[in-house]
């Protein structure tokens, strides 16, 4: 099986089996090498950070496999949490555009909003404050387009492999371990802390890059 780097896939099995979410992980070997952050790097940014802020949330969960995937890795995280929406700083949503969960956060519209990806196109019912934490942050000479569509991955893919020849890998093991040292990349084949971003997103889900999602601690 060829070495591969994987652009834009979030799913946390993919590298891991020791994650929520991973109950059926790929068997690859370690020839993955994932160029964004997975979900569970997502979710304990966005934990850490409401935890810096000293403010809790109340999550809104998907009854489907992502949004309890999502749920589960903010548990692991050890997200500042609440069950009463009244006593929350904030709405976190774990879900997918047109499932019921996406009525059940437009109903606490006085509330601010950091969703997962897969919420954008839902009608969030006029709420104003609505952002994205995405495993990908703004690059200057590319259009927003190109940014989510992952032309930064495929060139960042690109050079690893252009600096690992020219190191002198010559097959698959010298190849995937060159690209392990320049990523550079865990044993899981993770990136070492990759960019998470907050977006904020309009009503029409243009969104808007706002600031960096920082490892906390």
């Amino acid at each position: 099986m060829d070495s591969l780097c994987s652009l834009l896939a979030t799913w946390a099995g993919i590298t891991r089996d020791d994650e929520p979410g991973c109950d059926d992980p790929a068997r690859h070997r370690g020839t993955i090498l994932r160029l964004v952050a997975r979900d569970t790097e997502v979710a304990a940014r966005i934990a850490a950070n409401v935890r810096a802020a000293n403010q809790r949330a109340h999550v809104i969960a998907g009854a489907h496999p992502y949004g309890q995937q999502l749920d589960a890795q903010l548990r692991l995280a050890a997200l500042p949490r609440t069950e009463d929406p009244g006593e929350a700083d904030a709405v976190i949503l774990c879900g997918l555009a047109g499932q019921p969960e996406i009525d059940r956060a437009a109903a606490i519209a006085a509330l601010p909003i950091i969703a997962f990806d897969g919420v954008q196109g839902a009608d969030l019912d006029g709420a104003s404050d609505v952002r994205l934490a995405l495993p990908i942050a703004p690059a200057d000479g590319l259009s927003q387009r190109d940014v989510m569509a992952g032309v930064g991955q495929a060139r960042r893919a690109a050079e690893l492999i252009l600096a690992a020849v020219r190191a002198g890998a010559h097959d698959r093991e010298t190849l995937l371990a060159a690209l392990r040292t320049l990523g550079p990349f865990d044993d899981h084949g993770d990136a070492i802390d990759p960019p998470v971003w907050l977006w904020r997103a309009c009503a029409d889900w243009r969104l808007t890059p706002e600031r960096s999602l920082a490892r906390v601690g």
